[in-house]
């Protein structure tokens, strides 16, 4: 089978925040794709974070709803992750209650996140991003690592959805990286 798809390679030497060398986005961004595929977007993304594994982690999981916001207004959506197999990323409201989002479909501590759900999609379909986190060989405790991430939309996806290279950049680069990098 052939898909037919465009895509578009994006590569950031220096980031907004002003880090140099091996600081470099990579980013590969497909474009909406055929009606025939079962895709609908297909974003990833990697980030170097100049922070242990650990802590790198650590924000990834504990405190997804300090660096995951909306988009594009970046307002604080109170993220509640539940790291482990099973468990529940969700939303909740002011007023009590909330909104289901995903679930934790696959967790190897220090190493990778993978969520499965609708997210903020209303329509029939199926979103996954998948968190992998790598760090050069033999430096896998203390040295920087990347931060991989892979977010794609099986069934419809909203028009906002094509916003998503920019929102992962915006969470990452303004909320992510400082919380992992100690300056917030």
């Amino acid at each position: 089978m052939v898909r037919l798809t465009r895509a578009i390679g994006l590569e950031w030497c220096q980031s907004p925040l002003g880090f140099r060398g091996n600081n470099v986005w990579s980013v590969i961004m497909t474009e909406r794709l055929a009606p025939t595929s079962h895709l609908s977007l297909d974003v990833k993304l990697q980030v170097p974070v100049r922070a242990s594994r650990a802590r790198a982690w650590e924000i990834l999981t504990t405190r997804m709803g300090d660096w995951m916001r909306s988009y594009p207004g970046r307002e604080h959506m109170g993220l509640v992750l539940e790291a482990r197999p099973g468990g529940m990323l969700w939303r909740p409201f002011p007023e009590g209650g909330g909104c289901w989002w995903a679930t934790v479909r696959y967790l190897k501590p220090l190493h990778r996140l993978d969520l499965v759900g609708p997210f903020f999609m209303e329509g029939p379909s199926v979103t996954t991003i998948v968190f992998t986190l790598e760090s050069a060989p033999g430096d896998e405790s203390n040295g920087p690592c990347t931060l991989s991430v892979h977010h794609r939309i099986m069934g419809e996806s909203p028009p906002e959805s094509e916003m998503a290279n920019e929102a992962w950049r915006c969470f990452l680069e303004e909320f992510y990286i400082p919380l992992s990098e100690g300056s917030s």
